[in-house]
């Protein structure tokens, strides 16, 4: 480090470089920045790496370290393939630290990105259905009605007062070690109701529970499950969701039919990403999940 940086404060011997193609890098920046200057920054309840810097000419952020053992993905697919009491147990707890992790930092206060609403969501997956449709004719249109449902359900509900978001809360972005965990990929932190992380978090949730060990953006499709094991799993997921999102309630308001309209989104795009990254196997799994929760909402 220069030596003109102070030497009150405590830099780290480790540091992390993530370059970015477009502008992520210096939104991620930015709102890392908010959050580590607000009160979710003193890592109380979840940790973050702390941001160093952003290099425009390189699009580089820098940050400190974060500490990790595994991410949260691996130990919902341990915990669901093992199936012991202290597996589940441990999966729980961790799941509520979360929950509560979340809600602080939605209720940071951290100001910085832009607005992000259910229109633009919307919008993106639309733009999805169009581009797979003028591809794959059969498809095109097919999805409409469902997001004409969504849509008018979506306008009669209240959102909630949009306030600091991740913007792509999964289980691959929590960090676990010994006792805490830490939350990583800020790139599209924005201002958003906090429907937006809680709805992506559960889908994903969902998704990794009924899928192989291997990373769901690899290049490899899962085997198929038997329709039986895929309903079990499913039913242990709704459990374990619940729990989540009941913590979450406890630390912050939410209004669950919103939640409930983005997840039918999010489960959506599940759906699309069968045809989008060619994995058939997959899509049993997706149209399943969508089903359940479509016959589970009130539209």
């Amino acid at each position: 480090y220069p030596a003109d940086v102070g030497q009150a404060h405590a830099w780290p011997d480790l540091v992390a470089v993530k370059t970015y193609k477009g502008g992520k890098g210096k939104n991620a920046y930015g709102g890392m920045r908010a959050l580590w200057e607000s009160p979710f920054g003193s890592g109380d309840l979840a940790t973050m790496a702390e941001p160093l810097a952003y290099i425009p000419e390189l699009k580089a952020l820098v940050a400190g370290p974060i500490r990790e053992e595994r991410a949260l993905k691996d130990l919902i697919r341990s915990a669901l393939r093992t199936g012991t009491p202290q597996a589940l147990a441990e999966l729980d707890a961790v799941m509520r630290k979360t929950a509560i992790g979340l809600a602080a930092l939605h209720r940071s206060g951290a100001q910085h990105g832009a607005l992000y609403t259910w229109a633009d969501e919307l919008a993106e997956v639309r733009e999805t259905l169009d581009e797979l449709g003028a591809a794959i004719p059969q498809l095109a249109g097919v999805a409409d009605p469902l997001l004409v449902r969504l849509d008018a359900a979506a306008t009669e509900s209240h959102a909630d007062p949009p306030g600091p978001s991740h913007g792509s809360f999964r289980p691959a972005q929590v960090f676990l070690y010994h006792d805490t965990i830490g939350f990583v990929d800020f790139d599209n932190f924005c201002q958003a109701e906090p429907a937006l992380d809680l709805a992506l978090f559960l889908s994903a949730t969902k998704n990794i529970g009924l899928s192989e060990p291997h990373e769901e953006e690899s290049n490899e499709d899962d085997v198929a499950l038997e329709p039986a094991t895929r309903m079990a799993l499913l039913d242990q997921l709704d459990v374990i969701c619940e729990a989540f999102l009941a913590e979450y309630e406890r630390h912050a308001p939410v209004s669950r039919q919103r939640v409930a309209l983005w997840e039918a989104l999010d489960l959506l795009t599940l759906v699309l990403m069968c045809w989008t990254k060619i994995k058939p196997v997959r899509l049993s799994n997706t149209m399943t999940m969508l089903e359940r929760h479509l016959n589970r909402m009130v539209l």
